[in-house]
């Protein structure tokens, strides 16, 4: 690694920091100052997530990438997603929840400590 991959560490820190501070503070001012409702917010902030996909990161891939490779990019994390749904969120399909998650919960509990006290 050399000096300069080491100098970007803190860089990009530093950006995602102020990244994440800006995004809080313009939620604020959507939430409290302008009183936008919460959900309007996700809209905005969906939107701009699929503009960012659509506009800039689908062409820059192609133009990177053959097709094949994207298309079976976007296969394999559709069936991933789905299967992670399935495994901790099976109680929204109308379902009993699996239980998976209540286990990792009962282990944490028991090997942290929470709970007592």
């Amino acid at each position: 690694m050399g000096e300069r991959a080491i100098l970007m560490v803190p860089i990009i820190t530093i950006f995602m920091f102020l990244g994440i501070t800006l995004g809080g503070i313009f939620s604020f001012l959507f939430r409290f100052i302008l009183g936008m409702k919460i959900e309007r917010i996700f809209v905005f902030c969906g939107g701009l997530l699929l503009g960012l996909i659509l506009f800039e990161l689908l062409p820059e891939s192609f133009t990177q990438n053959s097709w094949m490779g994207i298309v079976l990019g976007v296969f394999v994390n559709y069936h991933f997603i789905s299967a992670q749904k399935r495994l901790f969120f099976a109680h929204s399909f109308g379902i009993s929840l699996s239980p998976f998650p209540k286990e990792c919960a009962k282990f944490f509990v028991n090997y942290f400590g929470m709970g007592h006290g």
